[in-house]
């Protein structure tokens, strides 16, 4: 299996971080989507990443704990990444925007095609419905399409496992047992 170069739109990433910091639990241990983008980072062979504009769209968070904790994970020495070809992102951001009237999702999924990812996930169905097959090399996926993709074995060990001090430590929800 190779390694998977993942984008996150900016309510991935808030997921992702509840889920780390244990907020929330009990809401992400129900949520389809939720598991499948918690299994995700703990068992693919690979690594999230966050472009510029989820990277701005998180430091609006008006929360000033919870913005610190997006600012931390969308630096480029974490998740962050820089774009490359502005002019480039610019123009497709545009084409994108024939067909979805979000700009900042056009943005995103033009960033991603900049940053070179492979899939980009998603909780918005607009998004995906509108952009899911606008991009030839970007593949726009709910987290549940792209955790069954995987085709991890039911009962493999994950690939990362939660530090002793992280509240996941402690729950098995996101196991794939």
């Amino acid at each position: 299996m190779t390694e998977a170069r993942v984008g996150l739109d900016a309510h991935c990433l808030s997921y992702i971080l509840a889920a780390a910091s244990g907020a929330k639990a009990e809401v992400l241990s129900l949520e389809e989507e939720a598991k499948a983008l918690v299994r995700a980072w703990f068992y693919m062979p690979g690594r999230f990443f966050v472009t510029e504009t989820v990277k701005t769209e998180c430091g609006a968070i008006t929360e000033q704990a919870k913005e610190a904790l997006h600012a931390a994970f969308t630096s480029e020495t974490y998740w962050g990444l820089p774009i490359k070809n502005r002019a480039l992102v610019t123009t497709r951001t545009g084409e994108f925007a024939a067909l979805h009237s979000g700009a900042g999702d056009c943005r995103v999924l033009a960033e991603a095609e900049d940053a070179e990812l492979e899939v980009l996930l998603t909780y918005d169905r607009k998004f995906k419905n509108r952009l899911g097959g606008a991009s030839k090399s970007v593949k726009v996926l709910q987290p549940s399409e792209f955790w069954r993709g995987l085709s991890i074995p039911k009962g493999s060990p994950p690939r990362l496992q939660p530090s002793q001090d992280n509240p996941l430590s402690l729950q098995q929800w996101w196991l794939w047992q």
